[in-house]
Formats: C-alpha cells, sequence, structure tokens
C-alpha cells in the first residue's frame, strides 16, 4: 500500500537536495534537515534561461524552372514538460512518501494503512524539524520506511534539436512531379532518468551478477532515488522519395517511401512513454547512460503511404446513360510499414531488485532486458497471435544489466488501404446531390501489437492486442473498434 502524507507545497515550494545527490555526504550521522532544504523559490536549482535557436534555408534553381534544390540548418529547442515538476514537489518534507506492507483502506478501522502512514509521517516530521538522525528516527518509528527523493544536477538544460534536410525536386511533365529529400536531425540535452544512485544489490538477492551496483545503499537515510539529468540523446537520417500527379485522365495522387534510422539512448523526451507496453524511460545501465544506445522506440526503417482521387473520365451524350455511368469519383489512401522494435524484459529479476532502492510508489525503475542469443530470430510476424514466438527457454538468463538489448526486437509491420466511392447526381440547376460510401480497412487486413515483452506474464511471447489504425470515423480514442472493416455511407445535398 503507497500513500503520501505531509504537507501541501505551494507553487514555488519544493525540497532539494544542497547539492546533487552524488555529492552530499552520505554520512548517516548527519540529520535530515542539513540533506536537504525546503521552502526554495524555484523548484529546479538552475534552468537555462536563453537558448539562440540561428536557422538558414535556400532555394535554388540551377538549370531551369524544372528543378529545385532546397536546403536548410536550424537549432531547435522545447521546454520540458511540466510534469516532471510534480515529482520534486512531492519530496520531503513538505510531502513524504512511504510504502506500508498493510492495513485496510479504510481509516475508520484500527491498523489501517492510513493511520500507520499518518503515525509514520508524524515521527518522520519530528525527527526532519528537530534535527534528528537517521538512527533516532528508526528508534523512534521501528518499522516505519524512508522516504524516497527525487535529485536533479545544479544545471538543468533544454532539449536541443539540430535539423538539416537537403531535397531536390524535379518537374517530369507538367503535371508530374518527383522529389529525393534527405531530412537529419540530431537531439541532445534531453531528459534521461538514472535510477539507480541508491541503488544496491545484495549477493542473496543476485548472486555473483549486477555488479554495477553496489552490495549497499550509498545513502542509508532515504530509499530510491531518482535524478533527471540531460543524458538523453538521438540522431535520425531519413530519405524520402515522393511522386506527385496532378490531373492524367481525372487522377490525382501522391506516393511516398521513406527509409530511415531513428537512434537514441531514450525515446520521446525521456518523460512520456511513446508506447505504454513497450518504452523504457530510464538510464539502463546504472554507470553508463550511453549504454542503451540503440533503434527508438519508434523507428521505422521503411514506410510507404499513397492517397489519390480519381474521376473516372466515363461520359454519355445520353441523358439517362451519363445519370448511370457519369459522375464517379474513387478516392483512397494505402499504408504500409515495416514493426516497431521492442525489448524483452526478465519481470522476475526485476521484481526481485524492487526492495533494493529501485523502485518508487511501485513502479519499477529497473530494467533486466534478455538480449537475443546466437541464430535466435529478432522480428515476430501475426503467427505470434495464435500461439507464443519465445519462451524464457529462448534467452540466457541475464547476470548484468543488458544494455545492448534494448529495442533488439522487432514486431509485425502494418498494411491498411481506406476506399472511398461517391456519385454526383444533378438534380437542377442549383442543387446536387451526392451519394458515396467509405471503407475503412477495405481489405479487412488484421494488424496486430507487438508481442508481450515482459515473462511475468502468462501471455509471454504472444500477441493479445491489435494495432490501432491512423484512419477510422471513431477516432483514436476507440482502439476496440478500429482493426475490423468499417462502412460508412453517406449522402449530402450541395446548393
Amino acid at each position: 500500500m503507497d500513500r503520501n502524507s505531509g504537507g501541501v507545497c505551494q507553487s514555488n515550494c519544493a525540497s532539494l537536495a544542497t547539492l546533487p545527490f552524488q555529492d552530499l555526504s552520505h554520512n548517516p550521522a548527519i540529520p535530515f534537515n542539513q540533506m536537504v532544504t525546503g521552502g526554495q523559490s524555484s523548484i529546479l536549482r538552475s534552468v537555462e534561461k536563453i537558448v539562440f535557436e540561428p536557422r538558414v534555408g535556400f532555394a535554388w534553381t540551377p538549370l531551369s524552372d524544372k528543378t529545385v534544390i532546397r536546403g536548410g540548418v536550424g537549432l531547435f529547442t522545447d521546454l520540458y514538460p511540466g510534469t516532471i515538476l510534480d515529482n520534486f514537489t512531492t519530496n520531503f518534507p513538505q510531502v513524504v512518501s512511504f510504502s506500508t506492507p498493510g492495513g485496510t483502506v479504510d481509516p475508520s478501522q484500527p491498523g489501517s494503512g492510513v493511520a500507520l502512514v499518518q503515525g509514520c509521517n508524524s515521527s518522520f516530521q519530528n525527527a526532519f524539524h528537530s534535527g534528528q538522525t537517521l538512527a533516532q528516527y528508526q528508534a523512534a518509528a521501528p518499522g516505519c520506511g524512508l522516504p524516497p527523493l527525487f535529485d536533479v544536477g545544479s544545471k538543468f538544460q533544454n532539449p536541443k534539436f539540430a535539423e538539416w534536410n537537403l531535397e531536390l525536386q524535379h518537374r517530369l511533365r507538367p503535371n508530374t512531379m518527383v522529389s529525393f529529400n534527405y531530412v537529419g536531425n540530431h537531439g541532445y540535452d534531453i531528459q534521461l532518468i538514472n535510477p539507480y544512485l541508491n541503488g544496491f544489490c545484495t549477493v542473496a538477492v543476485c548472486g555473483s551478477g549486477f555488479t554495477e551496483l553496489p552490495l549497499a545503499a550509498p545513502d542509508a537515510r532515504v530509499a530510491a532515488v531518482q535524478q533527471l539529468t540531460n543524458n538523453g540523446y538521438s540522431n535520425y537520417h531519413g530519405l524520402t522519395v515522393s511522386l506527385q500527379q496532378n490531373l492524367w485522365h481525372g487522377l490525382s495522387g501522391r506516393f511516398n517511401y521513406t527509409y530511415s534510422h531513428a537512434t537514441d539512448n531514450v525515446s520521446n523526451g525521456g518523460i512520456l512513454p511513446y508506447s505504454i507496453a513497450d518504452s523504457i524511460l530510464n538510464q539502463i545501465n546504472p554507470s553508463n547512460p550511453n549504454a542503451g544506445y540503440a533503434s527508438s522506440d519508434y523507428d521505422l526503417r521503411h514506410q510507404l503511404s499513397a492517397q489519390y482521387v480519381w474521376d473516372l473520365p466515363i461520359k454519355s451524350s445520353h441523358r439517362w446513360l451519363e445519370a448511370a455511368i457519369g459522375g464517379w469519383q474513387l478516392a483512397g489512401t494505402f499504408f504500409y510499414r515495416s514493426g516497431f522494435p521492442f525489448s524483452i524484459v526478465n519481470g522476475a529479476q526485476t521484481s526481485a531488485l524492487a526492495g533494493n532502492n529501485l523502485t518508487a510508489n511501485g513502479a519499477f525503475l529497473a530494467n533486466v532486458l534478455y538480449a537475443p542469443t546466437p541464430g535466435m530470430p529478432t522480428t515476430f510476424g501475426a503467427n505470434c497471435a495464435n500461439v507464443a514466438c519465445f519462451t524464457t527457454s529462448s534467452f540466457a538468463t541475464p547476470t548484468d544489466f543488458n544494455a545492448n538489448a534494448r529495442n533488439a526486437f522487432r514486431g509485425p509491420g502494418y498494411f491498411n488501404t481506406d476506399l472511398n466511392v461517391k456519385k454526383g447526381f444533378q438534380l437542377t440547376e442549383r442543387f446536387r446531390f451526392t451519394l458515396g460510401a467509405n471503407f475503412f480497412n477495405v481489405l479487412n487486413h488484421p494488424n496486430f501489437q507487438n508481442p508481450v515483452s515482459n515473462d511475468l506474464s502468462s501471455a509471454f511471447g504472444q500477441i493479445t492486442a491489435m494495432a490501432v489504425s491512423p484512419t477510422t470515423p471513431y477516432g483514436a480514442f476507440a482502439a476496440a473498434a478500429e482493426g475490423m472493416r468499417i462502412l460508412q455511407v453517406y449522402g449530402k445535398i450541395n446548393f
């Protein structure tokens, strides 16, 4: 049972270590109130106030107006999401978090979890404000735990992204255009959480492995310590080929193919998961933030898309025949992509590490990853929906943090095509009626998400969910209704 207790922190109130955690004295004889300072004027110690964002671009027609070369480069920055500040406003002494081993939820019941947490909070608040040490607190409140700590370095930077592109566009015919566009970017100073600063691993739990962690917690006064850093970084390189056709026998359309590779050591800014099931938002190796550098959570090597509108060039001079065969229009979209990467987690070992200051409020912070064994496939298709494609026997049990196993596997690809058919009827000179039908996933092709990747699940190695469609009449939130073929019939009057 997890409970937060203590006072409420006002808008700018926070409690922060007077120094970054790794620079603090970890002597347990130093009182709690000398470890942190409450009620500071800002949540973060120091933030980057000014970031220059220079940009330059060009366009050049070297031979004639049929060929254009464009390019540009720029530096961009972004603010970090406000959700990261919520962690720091719940540090002690303003807010103290405790995990209790039991007790009922109802506060009116004797021995309830609420009463246990309130008692522990009162003891800790007294220990903090009276200058007590760890030993004094534990003697006065046996059985009460220690609060976690959210930490940040002495200076916090805004994430930055250098972006560039070079495009060659050529007009093949008056209504036909082809282009080749190379796009690249490099991100740095991205948020990355290091959850291992106060983690440890005893021989009883880990055996002789996991040598990256000490045998005892570096600081006995606190539980799990998460440090927010700017150690995240990313790279992207992609080439897109596009063919655009305008009004050829009534047909207009665009075809795009992209080959790309996105890499990073944390995806989606390091705060919010791109995939709730597969994303790993924390530093993988306790001593090396670069060790988790691999394909991004959203890395797609191959992407193909197309859209078209075709006014059928069928006409007749006969009034009734024209009413039947004229005015038809076909339109549609086409999507294909290769599979998303994912990591396979040794959940049992992760759970074993949870009690070693590698958990906060029930959320595991350590990720022990399986690496591919020799000869093992690393790409899994739709066949995983019928039978588990891998089991724990497929891997060698990790003996340390397998950083090279982040996003080492890939799930099934995605294919979908939609179709719209409509016909116009000229009722009078002023009124026109259109009758049409939209076919979403017209081929009724099933698409699947990645297999379950945590070995604690009974469905480990098996696909249990359909992939979300990018087009649906219900909106992206209605995931349960998105995978099937959907027909939508409509009619409208124009005047």
